[in-house]
């Protein structure tokens, strides 16, 4: 089962707890893909990419680049 994040206190309010320093988020749409890494990883933490292969292509490089490990879609539509 997968970890669950806690949350933290700060003087700024509620965070989430970090559970997988080395992992994105990616989310899926039928015309851009949206692609979040860490804070840390990146002055553009998130960017947005075409759908095309070129486009893949870019953003792998980027992770690498990044030093990515895991990465998790998420792609919704409409039936």
């Amino acid at each position: 089962m997968a970890k669950k994040a806690k949350k933290i206190k700060t003087r700024n309010g509620l965070r989430l707890q970090t559970v997988n320093p080395d992992a994105a988020g990616i989310d899926v749409s039928g015309t851009e893909i949206q692609v979040c890494v860490p804070l840390d990883r990146d002055a553009d933490y998130n960017r947005q990419f075409g759908a095309f292969t070129e486009n893949l292509e870019s953003i792998c490089q980027w992770l690498q680049g990044c030093k990515i490990q895991t990465v998790a879609m998420e792609s919704t539509g409409i039936c």
